[in-house]
């Protein structure tokens, strides 16, 4: 996954950490994701959601 020309690996153990530091700026998208709403699986979902939400 990459934002802003930086490329992130995402791995099953650390995935909610990576991200929550990727949509930093999008707090109900980070709880979303830290309460497993969003699961690595559904990363599709949570690149949509974090887009529709700019």
């Amino acid at each position: 996954m990459s934002k802003d020309n930086v490329l992130y690996l995402l791995r099953e153990i650390n995935y909610k950490k990576t991200l929550s530091e990727i949509f930093a700026d999008n707090p109900i998208l980070i709880l979303k994701i830290n309460e497993a709403e969003y699961t690595l699986e559904n990363i599709y979902l949570i690149v949509k959601f974090y887009n529709d939400e700019k």
